[in-house]
């Protein structure tokens, strides 16, 4: 039984993200265009859990180093001179003064984009054929596109500001 240093059975863990990927699986059920891309996503996925549950020290430390650079994102989120400490990432959806200046804003975007950033290393990790790589790439950047918090409304400073000046106020 392999484990790593913190006690963690990475066997256990690579059974457990195997069942649930077989959960997911048999949850998929219809016909159509919806179907069919649910099928290339769950058969892109199903590989991809696969190739990383064939290597799980190898997801273990991309958690380790992601768990580390949150908590280093957190503390210097909260510092004052965290705004000007680093350039606002080039991602345009993050152009607004908010997301550097407020550091709830900064913490959202700097998380999410470190987030986006270990989810892609992790496919681009897995050892899959080219085809099946490609569209695990597609699939996570569309989930990630998803989930960025700018299409949120209480994650996204413009959004609140509109919602505010729609209602006769200013910011």
């Amino acid at each position: 039984m392999a484990k790593t240093p913190g006690g963690v059975d990475l066997e256990a863990l690579a059974a457990q993200m195997r069942e649930q990927q077989d959960t997911f699986n048999r949850a998929l059920g219809g016909e159509g265009a919806t179907q069919q891309v649910m099928s290339g996503f769950a058969d892109a996925y199903r590989a991809w859990v696969e190739a990383v549950s064939a290597k799980p020290e190898s997801l273990m430390e991309l958690q380790s180093r992601f768990m580390q650079d949150q908590v280093r994102l957190w503390t210097a989120a909260m510092q004052p001179q965290a705004a000007t400490r680093e350039a606002p990432p080039a991602d345009k959806r993050f152009s607004a003064p908010e997301w550097n200046e407020v550091p709830v804003f900064r913490y959202l975007r700097d998380s999410y984009l470190l987030t986006a950033k270990t989810m892609m290393e992790a496919v681009e990790r897995a050892e899959m054929d080219p085809a099946t790589k490609q569209r695990m790439r597609f699939f996570m950047r569309q989930y990630l596109d998803a989930a960025a918090p700018t299409n949120y409304l209480m994650t996204n400073p413009e959004a609140i500001r509109a919602a505010v000046e729609s209602k006769g106020a200013s910011l």
